[in-house]
């Protein structure tokens, strides 16, 4: 943003103030905007396709440590301190990597995303999409030497697949939320991104777990939500507000509904649990997505452009919302 205006001052001292070259500047700002949209874009693309390559599926802790080493690296170059929180399932030693800007203040908002995946599976959607949003959102926030506030936490979680194996207190997210509480650090909200990468405009394509829903939401799964408890809808509702305008395609609040406990398996739960305020955003997984935990998870089935935006969203939003150092 600071480029941007810096840029647009400069041109109009360049060019005089007359129709033309009021046209020309515009255009000149719209060809800036599509290379950073390119950038954000050749960013994901890279994040995906690498933990795609990869694995992430335990018990193979080997390529959770490879992703967990490749993610820690690429934080540290935007500038990001890495703090691990290792903890060990089942004889093996995983761990939820926790990115702050210069030194934690409370209360903490916390964004966090799941880089493990179904065993088997290259989960593209199922998360590297959020991971990859996750990421970038790291990279736009110290951009032209911008310092992301320090009551900000970037959280990338292990072992948010295989909760029936391991049991929910093994989530990565479990370990955080209760650390956080057993501290008595202050949160003021967690957001977590779960599958953020699939969309569709093909009609019939979104499906509800309560009929009732499809008369109040679109058929096409071509939008993202913003799920809540009761606790947490206000700030739900407030946080879709703005990514709504901030972005081309639809995003809607909503509560999660009653005894629907399938969006209990994700890492904004924990929080729950803890006594925390924590919503999800979602392109909504197994309701829309065929792939879903399916070995055609693949980079080739997101939508970029869609989850670029996303990041670019957020990064603004907590930019300005975020209590300043």
């Amino acid at each position: 943003m600071r480029t941007t205006i810096l840029i647009i001052m400069a041109l109009m001292l360049v060019w005089p103030a007359s129709g033309n070259s009021f046209n020309r500047m515009r255009r000149a700002v719209a060809r800036m905007h599509a290379r950073q949209e390119q950038n954000r874009v050749g960013h994901l693309r890279e994040t995906v396709s690498y933990l795609t390559s990869i694995g992430r599926g335990f018990p193979d802790t080997e390529s959770l440590d490879k992703a967990a080493a490749w993610l820690t690296k690429r934080l540290e170059r935007y500038g990001w301190t890495v703090l691990e929180q290792p903890y060990e399932v089942e004889g093996r030693v995983v761990r939820n990597l926790l990115a702050y800007y210069g030194d934690p203040v409370q209360p903490l908002t916390i964004i966090g995303a799941h880089y493990d995946t179904a065993l088997t599976t290259p989960g593209a959607d199922d998360n590297a999409s959020g991971v990859a949003v996750l990421l970038e959102i790291a990279r736009l926030m110290t951009l032209d030497g911008a310092k992301p506030p320090s009551d900000l936490c970037l959280a990338f979680y292990t072992l948010e697949e295989p909760q029936r194996r391991v049991g929910f207190q093994n989530m990565g997210s479990w370990r955080h939320a209760f650390a956080l509480a057993e501290g008595k650090t202050e949160v003021e909200q967690m957001i977590s991104l779960e599958m953020v990468g699939y969309f569709s405009e093909k009609p019939g394509s979104q499906q509800y777990p309560d009929p009732s829903l499809a008369d109040q939401y679109p058929d096409r799964g071509n939008f993202l939500a913003v799920l809540a408890d009761a606790a947490s809808l206000e700030d739900a509702q407030e946080v879709a507000e703005w990514l709504d305008g901030a972005t081309t395609f639809p995003i809607f609040a909503a509560p999660v509904p009653p005894g629907f406990d399938d969006w209990a398996f994700s890492d904004h739960y924990p929080f729950w649990v803890a006594g925390f305020r924590a919503m999800v955003i979602t392109d909504t997984a197994w309701l829309r997505n065929p792939n879903y935990h399916q070995a055609s998870d693949l980079p080739k089935t997101l939508n970029y452009d869609r989850m670029s935006e996303l990041a670019r969203a957020l990064a603004e939003l907590f930019a300005v919302t975020v209590r300043p150092e």
